[in-house]
């Protein structure tokens, strides 16, 4: 390759256009920032599981099976 062909970068010239034009930069990343944001609350559904378990006492027994807690339960 000859020193004709050469490519060269102006970082003056390039650091210059972006400071003259930094609100464009700055609303870039804005709208970048709101389309993660929309699409990371669109595309997440969260799933919510819950367990319980009900556990009757009487006279000093303990029932801990779901059956048995039920009938219990059932008659209380």
């Amino acid at each position: 390759m000859n020193e004709r062909n050469k490519i060269t970068i102006e970082w003056h010239s390039l650091l210059k256009d972006i400071v003259k034009n930094i609100w464009t930069v700055v609303l870039a990343a804005l709208i970048g920032l709101m389309g993660v944001y929309v699409a990371s609350h669109k595309v997440y559904e969260p799933q919510y599981t819950s367990a319980a378990t009900l556990v009757v006492n009487v006279s000093g027994s303990s029932f801990s099976s779901f059956s048995a807690s039920s009938d219990i339960a059932n008659v209380i």
